[in-house]
């Protein structure tokens, strides 16, 4: 069994863990702490990828710790946000500002592997356009998050568009495809978030939704740097 083998094995033990205490009412305390185990976990996964598929690419894998290294602290302070029942505190917001700068950094390193075209920006901008809609709904409680949530909504959509560019740039390579599939993850994991967190009706079950597909979304891209 390769290292890569255990170390996702590891991940996504630690992902059930976490999981479990999501929806503890004895053990939520700790879920900050199982929270940002898993998130040192992807950090692991990567590092190990990397080592272990021959070190290709040192700019690639360089360029992308730190958006890693943004989403663990984002992880951090919505855990924290969570874990206090205050969403919307100081915590949420010093979360998403974290996700912003590791969006743009996504965007950054690939549009370095795949050109940016201007048809890029079509579906980042309508789902910047429904999330502002949204704002206005009497159904959803966006609020002062209105501005922030919108220009989230663009860059987490052209994150997940410039992914597919870098796809098929390399030809539908397996790391072309672990991106790819990370990073619309990522974006539905952050459509999720819309309803868990700004809904009026909250849903039990979209928590552990938007934890699993925004975990394996992230394995995935920590993956990929096993790879040419």
């Amino acid at each position: 069994m390769t290292a890569v083998s255990i170390m996702t094995g590891i991940y996504l033990i630690q992902l059930a863990i976490l999981l479990w205490v999501t929806y503890s009412k004895k053990f939520f305390k700790a879920y900050t702490a199982a929270k940002t185990a898993v998130s040192c976990g992807f950090m692991m996964l990567a590092a190990t990828s990397w080592l272990s598929g021959g070190m290709p690419h040192l700019s690639f894998f360089a360029a992308l710790i730190p958006c890693l290294l943004f989403c663990l602290s984002g992880d951090v302070f919505l855990a924290l946000a969570n874990s206090k029942g205050k969403f919307f505190s100081p915590y949420f917001l010093k979360g998403v500002l974290c996700f912003m700068i590791a969006h743009v950094g996504f965007c950054v390193l690939y549009s370095t592997m795949a050109p940016f075209k201007w048809h890029n920006i079509i579906v980042p901008i309508l789902l910047a356009g429904f999330t502002f809609i949204c704002s206005y709904s009497k159904r959803f409680q966006l609020k002062r998050m209105r501005c922030p949530a919108t220009l989230y909504a663009f860059m987490v959509g052209l994150m997940c568009i410039k992914s597919f560019d870098v796809c098929m740039a390399l030809q539908m390579s397996t790391r072309g495809l672990l991106l790819a599939v990370g990073s619309g993850l990522f974006l539905l994991s952050d459509g999720i978030i819309l309803f868990l967190y700004f809904y009026v009706k909250k849903r039990a079950w979209l928590h552990g939704a938007n934890l699993f597909t925004y975990y394996i979304g992230v394995m995935c891209i920590a993956l990929s740097c096993a790879f040419v």
